[in-house]
């Protein structure tokens, strides 16, 4: 019997649980039990994963808030590193210390009633690490010197993880969603507007200059050849 390899381990376990938490999380429900409470029944869990999703993902929501869904990112990643033990150790204190100053700083930059909680999207979830984390801060260090620590603390892991994590793929659509794919809609909205004005714009803006359909080459033809006179074309009659 043959033993599977460390990728087909990997694959087996790291790929199924990084998908389940990550549907849970984003399915995550404010009725749903999870560890930290029992509000409904069994019965009525609307989490996509079910009761398993519920205590697996929506604990981390509650936990984390949004930042939740940077969990199953790094574990797919730290699983599939190619980097030694020592660098891996390395890579899990910076993703954890990220976790927790998103999660603080979502709580200390976009704050949430108790009133709107049950209501409110995935996204104004505040976490239980963050909620804790935040007042702890600003009753030692104060709310400005905790923005200023926090937004830092978030820029430096970036920063370190900017490696090993896909950072770059992220910043490099953000760029071509933010900038390029307006650009290119715009070029496509006033280029049928430009015909008219085509000269006088593209002198300005040559970005937006429509692009001329090419005319078929034209072979001047000399009067005399199209009629039908012989003596015209140079051709003496036979007597």
């Amino acid at each position: 019997m043959k033993l599977p390899t460390s990728s087909s381990l990997k694959c087996i376990i790291a790929l199924p649980v990084s998908i389940l938490l990550a549907l849970s999380a984003v399915s995550a429900n404010f009725y749903d039990p999870t560890f930290f409470h029992q509000l409904n029944q069994l019965s009525v869990v609307q989490n996509w994963c079910g009761v398993l999703g519920s205590y697996s993902g929506g604990s981390l929501v509650e936990l984390f808030g949004p930042a939740a869904l940077f969990v199953p990112w790094f574990i797919l990643k730290l699983s599939f590193s190619s980097k030694n033990y020592r660098s891996r150790i390395s890579t899990s204190y910076f993703a954890v210390i990220l976790l927790l100053s998103v999660s603080i700083a979502h709580q200390l930059w976009w704050p949430i009633s108790l009133t709107e909680l049950p209501n409110s999207s995935l996204l104004r979830y505040p976490g239980y690490a963050g909620v804790t984390g935040a007042q702890w801060l600003e009753l030692t260090l104060g709310t400005g010197m905790t923005n200023f620590l926090t937004g830092a603390i978030v820029v430096i892991c970036t920063i370190k993880l900017f490696d090993e994590l896909p950072f770059k793929m992220l910043i490099s659509a953000a760029i071509q969603v933010g900038i390029i794919l307006p650009s290119y809609l715009l070029k496509q909205i006033w280029r049928p507007l430009l015909q008219g004005n085509s000269i006088e714009l593209s002198t300005h803006f040559p970005w937006l200059k429509p692009n001329q359909p090419s005319s078929p080459k034209s072979f001047p033809l000399n009067s005399d050849s199209r009629s039908g006179d012989p003596m015209a074309n140079g051709e003496e009659t036979s007597p």
